[in-house]
């Protein structure tokens, strides 16, 4: 049997960086990272291969879930520390709008690359197998640590550090394969629901398919609305960007808004698409920036300059982009071709109503395969904050998305993997510190 000092399942961001972080700290310790899959593959395809790595806010504004349980770990290790740390791999880094970080190259395969060589400078080895199993001091999966079973191979090490995961994008490895070998040991793991992910509607929408809102308003009844940004310290999902799928919305505002609501599209259904019969009806306000008064006295002038015969399909193509105006005007049972001049009253301010208040009923979400993240995982109640360390199994970390907490888009999930990484890693350490001998 093939011995190591700590053993690492997940060649994912969270992964790599936890070895890097342990041999960095500790060169003569042996590091092995079990990956099934191409090493960091899923990290070069976020932020559309561009790599949003951090975030230049405060990290816990973003944090959707567990935002309490982040706290330690964000401490200890910042999104400073991270834009540090890339540099000095050579990899600089620039802020755009909204405090989102990038590598001046806008490549993630140069963040890829670079994490790599230095696992390979560090002497980190790479174990192309799959982990199927955790092998503890007894056999009723108590107790502590012993090593990692790959399938009949079982490779021995006193500290193991799950970092391999939620279940979005499968095909780079990230199929909840962690989920399972963390409940095989005792721990409780939520459900893997899809966060970050488009959401789907009643209403057919298929028309609309391609079609982009920009600064738009998505407003909820009570008691959802009080979910929005709940524990998500100063976050504010006022206005944004919608796209609209073949099934429902999408774009930045939705699918953000899907962090906060996906328990609820996902509620006692056991599938990756469905809320049930009620659903949750969303109110899409077009012109957030315009009362219903400037709306009234925008649509006069526009009908002051037009022709009289002008069909109001012409009208409303000076409010809304054109693709959406059948569809606006089939919901306002208002007939495309009626010249302005027999729109009365009742019916102009049916168009202000639907302007500021056209709703749609939320029925589910896209398939967790299809989401950015992972809502779910191993229960935080169960896992030491500060050392990332497992509170029934001895020896066993967790970092990355495998644990249950996430954030939105703008770096805040990959800065939840670089620092549950750091902190197991250090963890990790301070286990010779303990008197369970790592090294």
């Amino acid at each position: 049997m093939t011995t190591y000092d700590c053993i690492v399942i997940g060649g994912g961001a969270a992964g790599i960086f936890a070895a890097i972080t342990l041999k960095r700290d500790r060169p003569r310790l042996s590091v092995a990272v079990i990956e099934k899959s191409r090493p960091l593959h899923k990290l070069t395809l976020t932020g559309k291969g561009r790599c949003n790595l951090t975030t230049a806010k405060d990290p816990l504004c973003g944090i959707a879930k567990n935002h309490k349980f982040m706290m330690s770990a964000f401490s200890a290790f910042s999104c400073a520390d991270t834009v540090d740390f890339f540099a000095g791999i050579g990899v600089p880094t620039l802020t755009e709008r909204g405090g989102r970080v990038f590598p001046a190259s806008q490549k993630a395969a140069d963040i890829a690359a670079a994490l790599l060589r230095e696992v390979k400078s560090l002497g980190v080895t790479l174990i192309a197998k799959t982990a199927t199993a955790l092998v503890t001091t007894d056999t009723a999966g108590t107790g502590g640590i012993r090593g990692v079973d790959c399938g009949g191979t079982v490779l021995i090490a006193p500290a193991v550090i799950l970092a391999c995961g939620g279940a979005s994008y499968p095909a780079t490895g990230s199929d909840g394969g962690g989920y399972r070998l963390a409940a095989a040991v005792g721990h409780t793991v939520t459900p893997a629901l899809p966060s970050l992910v488009p959401l789907v509607t009643r209403e057919n929408v298929s028309e609309l398919a391609g079609l982009t809102l920009k600064n738009v308003r998505l407003r909820f009844d009570k008691p959802v609305a009080r979910l929005i940004g709940r524990d998500c310290p100063g976050m504010n999902l006022d206005v944004g960007e919608i796209i609209f799928t073949d099934d429902g919305i999408g774009g930045a505002l939705a699918i953000a808004t899907s962090a906060f609501i996906t328990e609820l599209l996902h509620a006692g259904d056991g599938t990756d698409s469905g809320a049930g019969d009620a659903g949750i009806v969303v109110h899409l306000d077009f012109k957030p920036a315009m009362s219903e008064t400037q709306l009234r006295e925008r649509i006069g002038r526009e009908v002051a300059v037009l022709p009289p015969d002008t069909a109001v399909s012409q009208l409303m193509r000076r409010l809304l982009p054109a693709k959406i105006v059948a569809y606006f005007l089939a919901r306002a049972n208002i007939a495309a071709d009626t010249p302005i001049t027999r729109v009365g009253e009742n019916r102009v301010r049916d168009i202000i109503a639907l302007l500021k208040n056209f709703s749609f009923t939320l029925v589910g979400t896209k398939p967790v395969a299809e989401a950015i993240c992972t809502r779910g995982g191993v229960s935080v109640r169960e896992i030491n904050p500060k050392t990332m360390e497992s509170k029934l199994v001895a020896g066993l970390y967790f970092a990355g998305e495998v644990i249950d907490a996430d954030g939105l888009t703008g770096g805040y999930n990959l800065q939840i993997a670089w620092s549950t990484a750091y902190a197991a890693a250090r963890g990790v350490v301070g286990c010779n510190v303990r008197g369970r001998g790592v090294m």
